[in-house]
């Protein structure tokens, strides 16, 4: 499965700040709206201000490996009954 991709641009007029965490060391990029949009990566870090940070997650399970709900797989069955009925 692939990562989709997103994409962080400053449009603030104080700037915004990127950390992307490495290996075992970490980048500080500052954005501003002069610099192009960074294309984030897992685990990304965008810090809006001292206190307020965004960090960016990419669950990349398999669709097949999530649980349903007993209503979702009652749905699922009922869908694959009309499906048959009509042919």
């Amino acid at each position: 499965m692939v990562a989709p991709l997103v994409y962080v641009k400053d449009r603030s007029s104080n700037g915004t700040m990127l950390v992307r965490s490495l290996s075992e060391d970490e980048e500080i990029i500052q954005l501003s709206q002069d610099v192009p949009a960074f294309l984030l990566e897992d685990q990304d870090e965008i810090w809006l201000t001292r206190s307020i940070s965004i960090r960016y997650e990419v669950d990349l399970a398999p669709p097949d490996t999530q649980v349903l709900t007993a209503l979702q797989q009652q749905e699922i069955e009922v869908g694959c009954t009309l499906a048959n009925a009509q042919g």
